[in-house]
């Protein structure tokens, strides 16, 4: 590399230089352009009595860099044989020569990020005084507080930093002392451990990257298992049908319900039509079934897809297997785990994240999903609310291509291929839940686009997504034939006032009633008033409840009503301190907490933990991730290793989900955050939930028990997690259901907002995380036994996360609220988009011109004088500031098909000679103006056109943009600046006080009665006459007289403009 290049580099990072201006040449001594730098600074190089200004025990100075009359060249050698000045400048160096010297494939940033040459930066070692602040959870978002919650962004960091100061006080470390601590101590078999991570790496290799449940790999043996098994016929499903119709539960309920039976029938009867007899007739083929089955949280979902039409109808009325005759997906792992199904993703060949992707992986998986979907007849997609149009879109696109032309199903009659490749298709889910993380809700009213909606388009877009489900039933060739929804509450069935407060959350109207009966309020209705009753039977509470009666007579009511007293106080969920004692019942000890954000749940995931460890009188060991910058970064920002510590304090979800510092405790259920064994009988998924066993540390490990604490200097050689309910076994574990988890390599981006992120960080660690606490998104879907939940949402939150998190329990005693929440935030109304949607699912009449006037974007045009959408205009007549917008068909009449152009100060239109070459061009209509305009300009407060010698410099540039609120001429500058003054003494009045410094004049505000704006006047409280402002001039006694009485009835002057406001005074009256 060039020596001068170095020289200068290393000036500017050693002796903190800038020399970015500096000119080297070969021959030339660093050491002259040195001099030369410093001679055209006007500064002398550092002499013996002020070397301490310019060098520390971090920085050397030059001559100690260079010693005596050497070479640049023979110092940079004699440095690298070990001639070190201090340990900064070697790091400098050192990451100097590893950034810029050349090596293969070096503008390959993905063979840079996985090289293991990492240039070099020290670890950082947490020690035990370091540890409370490294594991304080750095929040994002402003720190500054904004009451508007509309508003993305502002008010998260507020709420979260709320929330985490209130976990801190309820989940403290207490009642644990150095002397009551278990320290673990674990005895490994070396061989055993060797033995257990090669057995468990065999059973991750044995899961094909593309290949599904059903692990017949080639296609004779699946055709040989379809040979053996038992032909199922349409007389075997009708029977079962019958059965299940009339089948009850143990406690005499029916095993499904009215709704749920017609979802059933829905599949069931479209697989009959595909079956032969018993006869052994062959059915023709029929037109796929593309239905969904839509519900509420606990309406039983669920039971229908995994143990009715799953396990049942598929698995033993037709003797079919799951990944060969059909497929269950889902979004995110822990759902389909939940269905013991697969990811949408992996089940389809989908890359997660297409930039990057390998060109032959994703050829391999093209063809792994064609084979294994040869034979599909069923793709059953679970929460479907959750998946993007795009992706719904590029599964429809995906399996088109991959299903086989010879499949009979696959194309119509006339040759076009149905949607899917000819599958039947079942959507379950929820519209009412948490919306997909990107690619464009399915419940959005499709605005701009609602006409494309309506119409296929092959394409994986977001239109193509919707257009899946908003075509309805009457685009039956190519959208959803229809839905069946399902209406009774299953899981909150022993709770009726649980299922009323539930459906008032989810059509954001929850009453004032309600509110305060989860807050612990006085409330207007007795305390077991339930669905418009008295549930407690009681004459006089429903008689007062109905009447309204004061709170103090229902309160005495209930003084002699028992029922309606303990209902009352079991319907207070919010606790209100830190101190309530619910935090220490049983039931809420191991429950796991809810909240909307992941800087909460990681915060509170590390002090449940501490706590943990606390309850159960263990040690609680830390592991510390290993960070290290990408070479990319360090030729960015070198100096962003110094700040590797703060690194530790993100929460996982923005380091490659990879905990900062991993918290290990004997018994602690964690999580795993990736994919880590996909093999049939093993599943372990993202999400998975399972208990810590065990750990080896590393051979190298020095660190020791600092009373009942360890920080971990090296990473585990392995951990072992117990999962519970399997039966599997890992050769060289102790028991069933242990598996071996070890460390992984994940990048993360701490410029992540960028379009392009460039501050690359390579960070090792277990893929755990303490299980304690989640976001909505991993508990949608799942069944609790109990819950704390938090109903505070920040500012860009969806009130569904909150939603998802209070529909999770059977019944209210099972749920703690973790603080007070506002009412405001579940009162904004229903979601229409969901709604409309529905009915179109259900075939209804919609009347879309309607729909399209109120939601698809418009303006008015001033040529017809109609309400026009955005179709209907040009681009530039769309985007134009001055509100004058023209239609197409207007502006090409008054045009004459472009050869004119209108002038905004005239307003005639003219042709291209009368204007400007300049202005002809210009993009924005609205600073069009003529030649015979161009001399005069238009004053933005009088409106009059007036010459150029009648405006100031400034003034004259902004009224020549009619998007600017300046453009005044000199006359009405000097009464605005009059206005300004004060009345008694002439001198300008203070901008922050509105006060005159020498009169002490006060600018009194009122409210105008009719446009509400908070107004002011400005006058003398001295004078009873003259000087006071209106409208601009000054009015005389009688007019004063006149204008104080109406400024005593309320009416004033406007603040920002310092006259009355727009509106006269007149008008206000």
């Amino acid at each position: 590399m060039n020596y001068s290049d170095l020289h200068v580099t290393m000036l500017s990072m050693c002796f903190r230089v800038d020399c970015s201006t500096l000119v080297v040449t070969e021959g030339v001594s660093c050491l002259s352009v040195y001099k030369s730098f410093i001679r055209r600074k006007k500064t002398r190089l550092p002499s013996e009595h002020c070397k301490a200004f310019w060098s520390d025990e971090h920085v050397p100075t030059l001559e100690n860099l260079k010693p005596g009359r050497e070479s640049w060249q023979t110092a940079m050698t004699q440095w690298l044989d070990g001639n070190i000045i201090s340990e900064e400048s070697k790091r400098y160096v050192s990451n100097f020569i590893s950034i810029h010297r050349l090596r293969p494939g070096n503008n390959d940033e993905d063979a840079m990020a996985n090289s293991d040459d990492m240039v070099e930066d020290e670890d950082v070692c947490v020690t035990r005084d370091m540890l409370d602040n490294v594991l304080e959870t750095r929040i994002g978002g402003k720190a500054t507080k904004n009451n508007d919650l509309d508003v993305m962004g502002d008010g998260h960091h507020m709420n979260s930093s709320e929330a985490v100061e209130l976990g801190r006080d309820i989940w403290s470390k207490e009642g644990c002392t150095s002397g009551d601590t278990t320290q673990p101590t674990y005895r490994f078999d070396e061989a055993e451990v060797k033995k257990s991570l090669q057995n468990a790496k065999t059973s991750r290799n044995k899961e094909n990257k593309f290949v599904t449940h059903f692990s017949a790999e080639t296609r004779t043996e699946r055709e040989a298992v379809m040979s053996k098994r038992k032909q199922a016929t349409k007389e075997d499903v009708t029977e079962w049908l019958d059965a299940l119709q009339n089948r009850k539960r143990g406690d005499g309920r029916m095993f499904v319900n009215a709704d749920q039976f017609a979802a059933v029938d829905e599949v069931a009867q479209q697989v009959r039509r595909e079956l032969p007899g018993r006869d052994g007739c062959t059915p023709l083929p029929s037109e796929p079934l593309r239905w969904v089955v839509h519900g509420g949280p606990g309406t039983g979902k669920s039971h229908v897809v995994r143990d009715v039409i799953k396990h049942e109808l598929f698995d033993q009325i037709l003797h079919w297997h799951q990944g060969l005759d059909y497929q269950v997906i889902a979004l995110q792992a822990v759902m389909a785990d939940l269905l013991k199904g697969d990811t949408i993703h992996h089940a389809c060949g989908i890359p997660v994240r297409k930039k990057g992707a390998e060109g032959d992986v994703v050829i391999q998986g093209q063809k792994a999903v064609g084979e294994q979907s040869l034979y599909w007849r069923w793709l059953i997609i679970d929460e479907f609310g959750m998946v993007g149009s795009s992706l719904l879109a590029e599964v429809d696109m995906k399996l088109r291509d991959v299903v086989v032309d010879v499949n009979p199903h696959k194309k119509t009659h006339s040759g076009h291929v149905r949607p899917f490749g000819g599958l039947n298709v079942l959507l379950s889910g929820d519209l009412w839940q948490l919306p997909p993380p990107s690619g464009g809700y399915l419940g959005n009213i499709p605005a701009e686009f609602i006409a494309n909606a309506r119409r296929y388009n092959p394409s994986a877009t977001i239109s193509h997504g919707q257009s899946l489900l908003w075509g309805g039933p009457d685009n039956s060739d190519w959208a959803f034939h229809g839905i069946t929804e399902l209406n009774e509450s299953e899981r909150c069935r022993e709770d009726p006032w649980l299922q009323a407060v539930q459906l008032e959350f989810r059509e954001g109207k929850l009453s004032e009633d309600s509110h305060n009966f989860l807050h612990g309020k006085d409330t207007t209705v007795c305390g077991s008033w339930t669905n418009g009753a008295a549930t407690c039977g009681n004459a006089l509470c429903q008689e007062l409840s109905e009447t309204g009666a004061a709170k103090s007579k229902i309160e005495a009511a209930e003084l002699k009503c028992s029922f309606c007293a303990k209902a009352r106080r079991n319907r207070c969920r919010v606790a209100h301190q830190a101190a309530d004692p619910r935090f220490l019942e049983e039931k809420f000890v191991d429950a796991p907490a809810i909240f909307p954000n992941n800087d909460i749940k990681y915060d509170v995931n590390k002090r449940r933990a501490r706590q943990y460890a606390a309850t159960h009188k263990l040690g609680i060991t830390w592991v510390q991730a290993k960070d290290k910058a990408l070479p990319k970064t360090l030729q960015e920002r070198p100096d962003l290793v110094l700040q590797k510590t703060t690194w530790l304090s993100r929460h996982d979800r923005e380091c490659g989900d990879l905990y900062g510092m991993l918290p290990l405790i004997e018994g602690m259920p964690v999580a795993l955050t990736d994919h880590f064994d996909r093999s049939p009988d093993k599943q372990l998924l993202r999400g998975k939930i399972g208990k810590i066993h065990s750990w080896k540390v590393s051979v190298t490990e020095t660190s020791v028990w600092e009373e009942d604490t360890r920080i971990l200097h090296e990473l585990p050689e392995v951990v072992y997690v117990k999962f519970p309910n399997c039966i599997w076994h890992i050769e060289g574990t102790p028991e069933p259901g242990i598996y071996p988890i070890t460390k992984v390599k994940r990048h993360w981006y701490l410029d992540k907002g960028r379009q392009y992120p460039q501050l690359g960080i390579q960070r090792e660690q277990l893929p755990l995380a303490p299980a304690f606490s989640w976001t909505a998104h991993t508990a949608q879907g799942q069944t609790l036994d109990a819950a704390i939940v938090d109903m505070q949402i920040g500012a860009g939150t969806s009130p569904m996360s909150s939603y998802v998190a209070f529909t999770r329990v059977k019944k209210m005693e099972d749920l703690l609220i973790f603080r007070p929440f506002d009412l405001a935030l579940f009162n904004r109304g229903n979601l229409e988009g969901p709604e409309l949607l529905l009915r179109v699912l259900r075939g209804e009449q919609i009347d879309w011109e309607a729909v399209e006037r109120k939601h698809m974007p418009s303006h008015m045009c001033i040529g017809c004088d109609t309400k026009v959408f955005k179709e209907e205009f040009s681009e530039r007549e769309w985007k134009r500031k001055d509100g004058k917008h023209l239609c197409k068909t207007c502006e090409n009449a008054h045009s004459c098909n472009g050869e004119k152009k209108q002038c905004q100060w005239c307003g005639d239109w003219h042709p291209q000679n009368m204007f400007d070459p300049k202005v002809w061009r210009c993009r924005d209509p609205s600073d069009l103006w003529c030649d015979n305009c161009k001399e005069k300009r238009q004053c933005r407060e009088c409106g009059s056109m007036k010459a150029q010698h009648e405006f100031t410099v400034a003034e004259w540039k902004h009224a020549a943009k009619m998007s600017s609120q300046r453009g005044r001429c000199r006359s009405c500058v000097n009464q605005r600046q009059d206005l300004q003054l004060c009345s008694v003494c002439k001198e300008r009045l203070n901008y922050k006080t509105r006060k005159c410094n020498k009169c002490s004049q006060g600018v009194e505000t009122r409210q105008c009665t009719k446009c509400k704006k908070q107004l002011t006047q400005i006058f003398s409280p001295t004078l009873s006459g003259a000087n006071t402002v209106e409208s601009g001039n000054v009015t005389n006694a009688a007019q004063h007289q006149e204008h104080l009485k109406k400024w005593e009835n309320g009416y004033a002057y406007d603040t920002t403009a310092r006259r009355l406001c727009r509106r006269s005074i007149s008008a206000c009256g």
